[in-house]
């Protein structure tokens, strides 16, 4: 507080001391990590106290105009004691879709489905990478060889896991039967989980090639690495968009 109040005193002049004043940002070291930002945003758009705007603005992120100022609230949600309201004369009430319990909920079946369509991405960037490193070897230039492409590539291995990773995320919030609200959280989870699966794609890269011995890693990056790599990541996946099915499960119960 005497840092803002120093500041306040000395830089801003005295005419504007009335409607300008210096405050320090917090907001950044109390950040968790994305799942529990996640949660606390997707509680917050379903809870009525943040609008699509404002989970924007905290992510840094353009607004979307004046839609995306729209706070909405529950509909099981009222002051207690309202009476509710009697349905109109020859008016049916309908009763609520069965909806899955988010305890029930087993990636298995969804792992299972697209393990190939994951496997066949990892095994396109392996071959890409078994194929320069061993061109690399040969010429006696694989340090130098690794510092350039590893420092670039991870947009190349982005580019290839992108698309079976969006298709697996968007079945597993399938399950709940509804999307995410509002999209911008399960967007905001699948990039992060995407960067957090690249950047681990290509440190493990780089540390084989420095175990060696070359002709082994060569040959595991050709057959085994790209399976065994999709049996761990989609699961990771899964875990990591479970907060979502269990609050979408939750806000529909």
């Amino acid at each position: 507080k005497r840092w803002e109040a120093e500041i306040w005193r000395k830089l801003v002049p005295l005419p504007d001391q009335s409607v300008v004043f210096a405050e320090h940002t917090v907001e950044g070291l109390l950040q968790g990590n994305f799942e529990q930002q996640a949660a606390m945003f997707t509680a917050g758009k379903q809870g009525g106290w943040y609008s699509t705007n404002d989970i924007r603005g905290k992510l840094n992120m353009n607004t979307i105009g004046s839609e995306g100022d729209i706070y909405y609230e529950p509909l099981n949600m009222q002051p207690a004691g309202t009476e509710s309201k009697e349905p109109e004369p020859g008016q049916r009430m309908l009763e609520p879709p069965d909806r899955p319990d988010s305890r029930d909920f087993d990636p298995g079946p969804y792992i299972d489905a697209h393990l190939p369509a994951m496997t066949d991405a990892y095994g396109r960037v392996l071959r890409v990478e078994a194929e320069k490193a061993e061109r690399a070897g040969k010429r006696g230039e694989l340090d130098k060889w690794a510092t350039k492409f590893y420092a670039s590539h991870g947009e190349q291995v982005r580019g290839a896991l992108i698309g079976p990773i969006e298709a697996f995320c968007g079945s597993i919030m399938a399950h709940v039967g509804a999307s995410v609200e509002p999209p911008v959280v399960f967007e905001w989870i699948v990039a992060n989980a995407t960067a957090d699966i690249v950047e681990r794609h290509v440190a493990e890269s780089r540390a084989a090639l420095e175990a060696g011995p070359m002709a082994d890693v060569l040959a595991r990056w050709r057959n085994g690495r790209a399976e065994a790599t999709a049996r761990t990541e989609l699961p990771y996946l899964a875990d990591t968009l479970r907060p979502l099915v269990v609050g979408a499960c939750t806000s529909l119960s």
